[in-house]
């Protein structure tokens, strides 16, 4: 049985920024608390007290030393389906910034708050539950909840999913055979 390494949350920086765990583009699984958004804004009754709980989700996490890796991996993917992988171009990040050869992203908000996230590239999809005050409750019954919707991608069928977590989302991960369970 493999040794779970207890991490507390300020060393994540240090962690995701080390490039001997860290090296190119690196498989993560992830269990993770987020905050969904749900539209209605501060007249939902569900604002800010549902929980998205996501279960051993599977990301690729990547340095971008020489390269964008969403950017190489959309292309290999328009060229897979036969389009030109010239047709797309990055856009200009709209929030945050990364952390040189690094996935992380900086943000300072309006209110002058700083967070840090951790960028990835979706590959599986984990399991997913949601709970409202800390009780299980079904998708479809969450009121307003809001669903991702993605752009084109140079047109290609097989969408690319860039997902930041903040750091205080994180509850455990497995990277480089070894398992961590955040702590506060």
């Amino acid at each position: 049985m493999q040794n779970i390494i207890r991490i507390p949350r300020n060393e994540l920086r240090a962690l995701f920024s080390n490039p001997k765990i860290v090296n190119g583009n690196t498989i993560i699984s992830m269990d993770t608390c987020t905050t969904p958004t749900l539209t209605g804004g501060k007249k939902n009754p569900m604002k800010d007290l549902v929980r998205k709980i996501t279960l051993a989700s599977t990301s690729q996490i990547f340095q971008n030393q020489k390269t964008s890796s969403y950017a190489s991996k959309v292309k290999r993917n328009m060229a897979k389906e036969g389009k030109n992988p010239d047709d797309f171009q990055v856009k200009p990040r709209v929030w945050g910034e990364r952390v040189p050869n690094t996935p992380i992203i900086e943000h300072t908000n309006k209110a002058g708050v700083y967070t840090e996230y951790l960028e990835t590239l979706g590959i599986k999809a984990g399991k997913v539950s949601y709970q409202l005050e800390g009780k299980d409750i079904a998708k479809d019954d969450v009121e307003g909840l809001k669903i991702n919707t993605y752009g084109t991608q140079g047109g290609q069928e097989k969408i690319v999913i860039i997902n930041n977590f903040k750091f205080a989302s994180i509850l455990s991960f497995r990277l480089d055979k070894q398992s961590y369970l955040v702590e506060d």
